[in-house]
């Protein structure tokens, strides 16, 4: 795959070669905006803890995420749930997951209706936004990159949406 991009009034979709080009460009992207604050569903459990760990993994100095330099991520025990607290120096970081839940507790608790857990599948649906994007069960997700790349790009593009609706 050759690095390009593809650019259009609502979104930029980038293509990298590797691994490591596109943590790279995300740091690069994070210095260039400097974003004041980042928010994603189950970003500080899941996303950012991967990304941490990728970035050690190729050797990429992760505190260049920070405009000051300086990430820290600590995972402790909370009851039976592993927690991780990240704390990106000059960024906030906001797991719309938590905020949901931290705000719609009241909503769910008096709701006949119950929600089963927080995932934004079924958060999506407990809120009758819709459904995720449905991905071919029949391929794997490694093969899925090189043989249907288009509904990855889809199946994040439509969380994106379901995020924006959910806020």
């Amino acid at each position: 795959l050759e690095e390009k991009s593809e650019k259009t009034n609502e979104e930029s979709i980038y293509y990298f070669k590797d691994e490591k080009s596109m943590l790279l460009k995300f740091i690069k992207f994070i210095n260039s905006t400097y974003p004041e604050i980042i928010t994603g569903w189950n970003v500080l459990t899941f996303d950012f803890q991967y990304i941490i760990n990728r970035m050690k993994n190729l050797q990429i100095n992760y505190y260049d995420l920070s405009p000051f330099k300086w990430v820290n991520m600590n995972k402790f025990q909370q009851g039976i749930m592993e927690k991780v607290d990240i704390t990106i120096d000059g960024i906030e970081v906001i797991d719309l997951m938590q905020v949901y839940i931290k705000f719609s507790y009241i909503k769910a608790f008096n709701a006949s209706k119950k929600l089963e857990n927080y995932s934004l599948k079924a958060v999506s649906q407990y809120e009758e936004i819709g459904e995720k994007y449905k991905l071919d069960s029949n391929i794997s997700l490694a093969d899925m990159w090189t043989k249907d790349l288009q509904s990855i790009i889809n199946y994040c593009k439509h969380d994106v949406y379901l995020l924006l609706e959910i806020e």
